[in-house]
Order: structure tokens, then sequence, then C-alpha cells
């Protein structure tokens, strides 16, 4: 499925919304990430959000600013704020790539390299519009 979505994403001419509840930066998002960047230079519109806290020990802090300065606006969902508090469980566990409004991805896909291979989750579908 990862071939598919690369595949899909090469072919964007308008918008890529992204959101994931971990990014794991490793061959498989960076892969991702520098097509990111070719179609941000080509004028399509590339959004990312993920959440703050599924990424805590993935991502560096302020991983936001980073994309940004790529050109990739991003929101970080449920910042982390190092305090006791109920919306500390306030997880968002989805994993949804939107591509021109015509194409889809959902599932239990994490983009990280394992030792043997590079694949993501079975689980994860292609939505045709």
């Amino acid at each position: 499925m990862f071939v598919k979505m690369k595949e899909e994403l090469e072919k964007a001419e308008h918008f890529i919304f992204l959101e994931y509840f971990i990014i794991h930066p490793g061959v498989m998002w960076n892969e991702i990430l520098e097509i990111l960047k070719r179609k941000v230079a080509e004028g399509v519109d590339v959004r990312v959000m993920y959440d703050d806290v599924g990424c805590l020990y993935t991502l560096p802090t302020n991983y936001d600013r980073t994309l940004e300065a790529m050109g990739i606006p991003c929101q970080v969902f449920n910042r982390y704020r190092p305090v006791v508090s109920l919306r500390l469980n306030n997880r968002d566990h989805r994993k949804i790539l939107v591509i021109d409004g015509n194409v889809g991805f959902t599932g239990a896909s994490i983009w990280r390299t394992s030792i043997s291979t590079r694949s993501i989750a079975s689980v994860t579908g292609r939505i045709p519009a």
C-alpha cells in the first residue's frame, strides 16, 4: 500500500491533506516528505496535522515549525503540556490522507521503517471518490 500511496501523492494537482496520529522519521516518512516538498514547489496546497502526544518520542519539539519552513502548513493536535489534565487523554488516532478530493487512504498505517521491510499495516485502504 505504501507504493500506491506514493503513486497517488505524485499525481496530486490541487491539494494533499494528511492527518496522522504518529509521524515517525525514517526512510518511509522521508520519502513522503520529499514528495510533499516537491508538490509544494509545484503549487499544490499541502497541509499536515499530527498528534503532539502521539509524536512525543518520535518528532523533535516544534516539528510543525520545521514543516512550515518547508512551505507546509501544519496543525498540531493536542499540544503536549507537562501537567496532569483530562485533555491529555483526548487522543486523535486518525490516519487520513486525502488527495485532490478524489483519492483517500485511511486505516492503521504508521510510516515506520522496520528493520527488515518497508511496509505499512495491511489494514490501510484506498478509498476512491
